[in-house]
């Protein structure tokens, strides 16, 4: 498990920190090994996976969707480390689906979205005594994560896959949001001397948008540098959008994409409202996403309870830093 936070530095000059949702995602695997006829020879039980240093560091420029991608298997015992790059000993990979992939949405607390799939290797495609496996966005690199196969008490186990037999890995992928649904979250920061409060609200329909037989995971795949979207307005309710409608407000003339260091897991965009794009009170800050063939979306809502008058001569700038760990 690990928490993606998205702060907001630098209102119009100073470093100042307003809080988007904080995420936790959590993946858990189950193995299981089966012959030609469909008979299943072993089942096993469910167990967690170990978020490496370099499946934190995909966050930067990829989306969850496109990062997990390939499962991987081995024979290396080494106890997982969050330093690991891959496996010890990889033997073989498959990107192969079995049956169809869940989707996972919820507009009720605790939201989150995800989703669950099972790749299968061939028969004969990984035969021996396996004890290791990681999701990863390349065959055999780009790792996120790994973990040695376990038995029911949690203590690592071999799976012997013989030559008559295949393997079928089935992992499971839930994105939390720990704010609730229609919950406003109280917050402050200091702009220019003067304490501005405000009352915070996620999105949960953008949260978790999910259209036909797409996973769109949209906080992930859109909420990144290029598609950092910010708006601001003098209305002073929390905006709720619908997935075929777009934000409200005024939306920043330009973004500015900082470059991203592996390993810092810190990510900033700046926007910046030009002089005169918008004039007089600002009541409300949203902060989302926008992208080609997508609606924009709000993702939070900050409601101040004092406004920021901006003047026809002002610049407004807001720098958005995405940053992420673990809990």
């Amino acid at each position: 498990m690990y928490r993606i936070k998205t702060i907001l530095p630098d209102l119009r000059g100073k470093s100042r920190i307003l809080t988007l949702p904080k995420l936790n995602i959590q993946c858990r695997f189950r193995a299981e090994k089966f012959k030609a006829d469909g008979t299943i020879t072993y089942q096993g039980p469910e167990f967690s996976n170990t978020v490496l240093d370099v499946g934190l560091d995909l966050f930067a420029d990829n989306a969850l969707y496109s990062f997990i991608v390939f499962c991987n298997v081995g024979t290396g015992t080494s106890e997982p480390a969050q330093t690991d790059t891959g496996l010890d000993n990889r033997i073989a990979s498959s990107s192969s689906t079995y049956g169809s992939i869940t989707h996972l949405t919820t507009n009720t607390d605790p939201l989150h979205y995800g989703k669950i799939q099972t790749i299968v290797f061939a028969i004969g495609s990984c035969t021996g005594n396996l004890t290791e496996l990681g999701l990863s966005k390349s065959n055999n690199s780009e790792y996120f994560n790994r973990q040695l196969f376990r038995d029911e008490f949690g203590d690592p186990a071999v799976i012997t896959v013989l030559s008559d037999e295949g393997l079928r890995v089935t992992f499971d992928v839930r994105i939390y949001s720990e704010m609730g649904r229609e919950v406003l979250y109280p917050g402050n920061f200091d702009l220019g001397g003067v304490s501005q409060s405000f009352n915070q609200q996620v999105n949960h329909e953008c949260f978790n948008r999910y259209s036909g037989s797409t996973y769109h995971a949209d906080i992930h795949r859109r909420l990144r540098g290029n598609n950092v979207l910010g708006c601001i307005d003098a209305e002073t309710t929390a905006f709720i959008q619908k997935p075929s409608t777009s934000v409200a407000g005024t939306e920043n003339t330009s973004r500015t994409v900082h470059s991203y260091a592996s390993g810092t897991f810190i990510r900033d965009t700046t926007l910046t409202w030009a002089p005169g794009t918008y004039v007089g009170d600002i009541n409300r800050i949203m902060v989302g996403y926008s992208g080609s063939g997508a609606p924009d979306g709000a993702l939070s809502t900050f409601i101040l309870d004092s406004p920021i008058t901006l003047a026809d001569t002002e610049e407004f700038t807001l720098t958005v830093r995405r940053s992420w760990g673990r809990t």
